[in-house]
């Protein structure tokens, strides 16, 4: 069995803008909170490539919500956990959680 780690630590963090596409992928900005990143940045960009079940990532983004107003944030981030190789699992506050079957993982 393999881990992987992230940089930063998502957790309560605030889901501030994501994009889908133009290939396989998936692009989150993140606002971290600085409880669980001491010393790290305010924001982070997490992007997912290669995902096998975007089908499944976009009717899960689907239902997220616009912000109710300029500036504010789309979701609390519950967290971001590697479960196995090359599956991921997204869970946001008030939408449940989501895999991402996805190959590559990248952060900023």
């Amino acid at each position: 069995m393999s881990f992987r780690t992230l940089k930063h630590n998502y957790h309560d963090g605030q889901l501030r803008s994501f994009s889908i596409g133009p290939r396989n992928e998936l692009a989150l900005d993140v606002h971290l909170d600085p409880v669980w990143n001491p010393g790290g940045p305010p924001t982070a960009r997490i992007r997912f490539g290669a995902i096998e079940n975007l089908d499944e990532v976009k009717r899960f983004f689907d239902r997220v919500a616009p912000p109710r107003s300029e500036g504010a944030f789309l979701a609390e981030v519950v967290g971001i956990a590697y479960q196995q190789k090359a599956k991921w699992i997204l869970d946001l506050s008030d939408y449940g959680s989501v895999p991402i079957l996805a190959k590559h993982c990248d952060e900023v």
